[in-house]
């Protein structure tokens, strides 16, 4: 089942495209009254108006090429980010079971080894801040990515007022 924020999500999809084709529709029920008010040829207009279409395929076609490249690089990034996390989850399971097996042992054992759990409880503090700091990183990813597919679909959002993509803006590189 879906949740509402997953209905509400595709119901704002199907809207955007209703608006996104609603441009191509209007022009064909306007055309007739565009060419007797501008006297053109109806057979005139249907070239232009085709244009319109055209433009939009090599259009898509031209930014396809560079987008799929950029998506590629993000996969792999997002690929190497999940990898280090894991590894580094791994790496703190790894040192708490070894200060779990200090804390067992009889207090003579014990005693002698207070400077190898004070160094393993140090590193496990810096493992887990390097995972923090790897979770934020592929939560980062995992958005860009989300961004760059609903980009694709939506070319005209992927640039700012000032013309600078807004697809990376806020990452840390």
């Amino acid at each position: 089942p879906m949740t509402g924020r997953q209905v509400a999500a595709i119901a704002m999809c199907v809207a955007l495209n209703a608006l996104d084709g609603f441009d191509v529709l209007s022009i064909s029920f306007a055309s007739p009254g565009i060419a007797k008010e501008w006297s053109i040829d109806r057979a005139a207009l249907g070239v232009v108006l085709s244009m319109e279409l055209i433009g939009m395929a090599v259009g898509f076609a031209l930014s396809r090429d560079q987008k799929s490249q950029r998506h590629a690089q993000v996969e792999d990034e997002l690929r190497e980010e999940r990898a280090r996390t894991i590894a580094l989850s791994k790496d703190v399971e790894d040192f708490r079971n070894r200060v779990t097996e200090l804390e067992g042992l009889p207090q003579g054992v014990r005693a002698s080894r207070v400077a190898a759990r004070e160094e393993l409880v140090g590193r496990i503090g810096q493992l887990e801040r390097e995972l923090e700091m790897a979770r934020s990183q592929v939560s980062s990813l995992n958005g860009l990515s989300t961004r760059m597919f609903w980009y694709s679909t939506m070319p005209e959002a992927a640039t700012s007022n000032d013309g600078s993509s807004t697809i990376t803006s806020g990452l840390p590189r």
